[in-house]
This record gives C-alpha cells, sequence and structure tokens, in this order.
C-alpha cells in the first residue's frame, strides 16, 4: 500500500472547489489523471487524506480518485443543518468542475451512507457505487446488533438524546488533538487479529494520523453533523438505486457490523455482499483493495 511520503503530497495537492450555492469542497485526487474517475468518500471521523491508502493500488489499476472532505471536514467548509440526500449535489457540482460526466463512487465506512446517497440520486452519473465496512442506518435499536457493550449503549443514549452528539464529538475530537497517537493506540486494542496486523503498519497509521488530524481541524462541526445524521433515519431511499452496488464487509469487524451490509444486501436489488471471513474494518479496505477497486472499475466499464 501506499507511504505516508504520498499522503503529505495528497495534503500539498489538495484543492478547494467553488459550489454553484456558495460554499466550498477541499478535495485531493490520486492516481492517474485521465483514468476511469472513482469518487471516494472518507469515514468517520476522516479526511480526503485517508484515500492515500488507495493510491498506490489505483495507479496499478490506472484509476483516478477524487477524494472528497464532507461539509466541515479539512478544507470543506461547514453546510448547517445538512442532510445525506444533499451530498449527491455537491458531488455533481464538483464532477462538474472537473468536467466528469460519469463515475463511480466508493465509501468506506462512515462514508457508506453517502456512496448510496449518491447512486440513488444521481442514477445518470454514478456507474456504480461500492462500500467498504459501510454504515447502515442507525435510529433502530437492532442496527447495534453486533457491536460491543460500550458502544450498544453508546448509541442507545445518543439515539435517546440527540443534543448529545456535539458535545460527544466535542469530547473525541479533545481527546485525539490532545494525544492521537493513544487514541489509535486504544481504537487498535479494540479491533480483530487481522485488523491488528495490519495497523502495526507504520505507513498506515501515519496516514490515518493524518487524515484523522485534518479531520479535527478548526471547530470539528462536520463531524458532530456526520454522528446526528448516522442516529438519523436516512433521507434517501436506498430502494430506488438501479446501479450495481457492491457491499464489502469484514465478518470480524468490530467498528460496524457486518449485519448492516447483509441488510442492505436486502434492500438494495441491484447490491452484491461480499462477507469476507476473518477480515476487520481496516485490514478489509487496505488488505483488499486492489480486488475492490478492480471490481468497481470493471463493473462501471460494464455500465
Amino acid at each position: 500500500m501506499q507511504t505516508a511520503r504520498a499522503a503529505h503530497s495528497s495534503r500539498i495537492d489538495t484543492r478547494r472547489i467553488a459550489l454553484p450555492h456558495g460554499r466550498a469542497l477541499g478535495l485531493s485526487e490520486l492516481g492517474c489523471r485521465d483514468g476511469p474517475p472513482v469518487f471516494y468518500f472518507h469515514g468517520f471521523p476522516g479526511s480526503r487524506l485517508e484515500a492515500a491508502l488507495l493510491e498506490e493500488t489505483a495507479r496499478q489499476l490506472g484509476a483516478r480518485i477524487v477524494a472528497l472532505d464532507r461539509p466541515g471536514y479539512g478544507e470543506s467548509d461547514y453546510q448547517p443543518g445538512r442532510s445525506i440526500a444533499e451530498w449527491p449535489r455537491d458531488v455533481a457540482a464538483v464532477a462538474d468542475a472537473l468536467r466528469i460526466d460519469r463515475f463511480s463512487v466508493l465509501g468506506v465506512s462512515g462514508g457508506g451512507p453517502y456512496a448510496l446517497a449518491c447512486a440513488a440520486g444521481l442514477p445518470g452519473r454514478v456507474r456504480a457505487a461500492a462500500t467498504v465496512g459501510g454504515l447502515g442506518p442507525m435510529h433502530l435499536p437492532s442496527s447495534s446488533y453486533g457491536m460491543s457493550r460500550r458502544r450498544r449503549i453508546g448509541c442507545a443514549l445518543l439515539r435517546q438524546m440527540r443534543w448529545l452528539t456535539r458535545p460527544t464529538y466535542a469530547l473525541l475530537a479533545r481527546r485525539m488533538r490532545r494525544n492521537i497517537d493513544a487514541e489509535l493506540a486504544n481504537l487498535i486494542a479494540l479491533t480483530c487479529p487481522r485488523d491488528q496486523r495490519t495497523l502495526a503498519r507504520a505507513d498506515v497509521r501515519e496516514i490515518l494520523r493524518l487524515s484523522f488530524s485534518e479531520a479535527l481541524r478548526g471547530e470539528a462541526k462536520g463531524g458532530a453533523r456526520d454522528l446526528r445524521l448516522y442516529l438519523s433515519e436516512w433521507d434517501f431511499d436506498v430502494t430506488t438505486i438501479t446501479q450495481p452496488v457492491a457491499l464489502w464487509h469484514g465478518a470480524e469487524d468490530a467498528i460496524v457490523p457486518s449485519a448492516m451490509s447483509r441488510q442492505m444486501g436486502t434492500e438494495i436489488r441491484t447490491a452484491e455482499t461480499f462477507i469476507l471471513p476473518e477480515e476487520g474494518h481496516y485490514s478489509l479496505p487496505i488488505d483488499h483493495a486492489p480486488g475492490i477497486l478492480r471490481r468497481l472499475l470493471e463493473t462501471a466499464a460494464r455500465n
């Protein structure tokens, strides 16, 4: 996979794209500029710099990765009161600015709902979609099945008292700013063996460190808004998706249970669900990046 040096170059290559309605979004482009375009949607918390994990694979496969910061993250302006269903409008505006007509979308973890929203909201432009360890709807108590007891309790509390989402995220942001290495160590301790092996790599940790730090710049309001949206009912309908969708998940994912992808697979009639045994939340998108991206590109080429 890609080295920390490439993650740093991704920061240098960042641009801001002005949107028609006054805001601007930050993006980095990786891989091959003349290759088939794939819009990459980062996890939670995360930023466009997370896509550096894909850069070497993108170059090998000849793909053009367009990695965006969601509103309120990194270089993207905050959008008060935004919803998930509004994201396709922003993505379409960026695609227009880059003179990209049709493209694929790839959402990792908390970026999963945004990839599905684009498939639903831009049927004429999105060729194919993929989620990797993608988050499913969390407004129902059953959505936390498979999570650790601590996470289940936290989700239940936040579902009942949505006003806590902002102070909860603010606390997470303060802890990560104060000692991001300690927080990464705590995260690693909660993951499965495959995840721990992947996260032991210095290059992976450095990219995640840069991505998390970028996500938490400024007031970090984007993550607080995301947290509230994740715990609310989605404002788009996945059953309307007509493009091919690949739902990838690690069977041992301790952060986002694989049951979420299984459920999405029953609701999206064009979806194929791939549950990989022994893989976790980080090992799957990092160690299986070539297979995931290759399948997405091949599917898009046929659509």
